[in-house]
């Protein structure tokens, strides 16, 4: 019986640790790629650099705050040759010294740093679904913002 509850308190302590380690893994990947918290202006109005002024000197001044950093947001569609994938684009500052995401550790080919204006960090399952590798050409159409009208988007 001793027997018994020695290997059932072995293997509770094992699982939990398991599950510690998956959750460990889990949020550093999730929190490691994403931000802990975006700021967006209600509507569908973007800040105006007033606005962005006022945030960057406020959490600049916050003790807790780590890091932060401006980002451009947007859908699009990406192509190449014939395959077509819609995306979620996400543009930061990639020469800021602490970043608000750790997306430099999940380069794996290439380089996160771009030396041209017409380069980009491309995740590897969009790449894979293109068929994409480093050096080529992708087209990103991102739609406008326009009136919804009862037959779509107004041009």
């Amino acid at each position: 019986m001793v027997l018994g509850i020695i290997i059932s308190v072995a293997t509770l302590t094992v699982a939990i640790a398991i599950f510690q380690g998956y959750e460990n893994v889990l949020k550093e990947t999730i929190l490691g790629v994403n931000a802990h918290i975006y700021i967006f202006k209600s509507g569908e109005e973007n800040l105006k650099e007033q606005d962005i002024v006022k945030l960057t000197d406020f959490l600049g001044e916050q003790p807790e705050c780590n890091s932060f950093s401006e980002l451009v947001i947007s859908q699009a569609m990406m192509s190449r040759e014939k395959r077509i994938k819609g995306c979620v684009i996400r543009g930061i500052n990639w020469q800021q010294n602490i970043q608000p995401t750790n997306y430099r550790k999940h380069v794996f080919s290439g380089k996160y740093h771009l030396e041209k204006n017409n380069e980009i960090v491309l995740g590897y399952r969009l790449a894979n679904i293109l068929n994409a590798v480093i050096g080529d050409s992708i087209k990103i159409s991102i739609p406008s913002v326009s009136d919804i009208t009862p037959l779509g988007f107004k041009p």
